[in-house]
C-alpha cells in the first residue's frame, strides 16, 4: 500500500505544478495580448495535462482499494 500512497502523491504534486503552471499562463495572456492566441494554446494543453492527471487520480485510488479488498480477504 505504501507504493500506491507514493503514486497518488506524485499525481497530486504534478497536478498542483501544472496548475501553477495554468495561472502563470493566464497571468501572460492578461499582460500580453498580442501572445494571447499562442497562450490559449498552451493553456490548453495545460488543462488537457491537469484532465488526464485527474484521470489517473481516480484510476490510483480505484486500484488502491481494489488492492486493500484483496488483501484484506487474505488475511483470514
Amino acid at each position: 500500500m505504501p507504493h500506491a500512497n507514493m503514486h497518488i502523491e506524485n499525481l497530486y504534486k504534478a497536478k498542483r505544478f501544472l496548475i501553477e503552471e495554468r495561472r502563470a499562463t493566464v497571468q501572460k495572456m492578461i499582460t500580453s495580448p498580442i501572445e494571447a492566441s499562442r497562450r490559449a494554446k498552451e493553456l490548453a494543453a495545460l488543462q488537457q495535462a491537469i484532465d488526464a492527471i485527474e484521470r489517473a487520480l481516480k484510476d490510483e485510488v480505484r486500484t488502491a482499494q481494489d488492492d486493500m479488498a484483496d488483501n484484506s480477504y487474505g488475511a483470514f
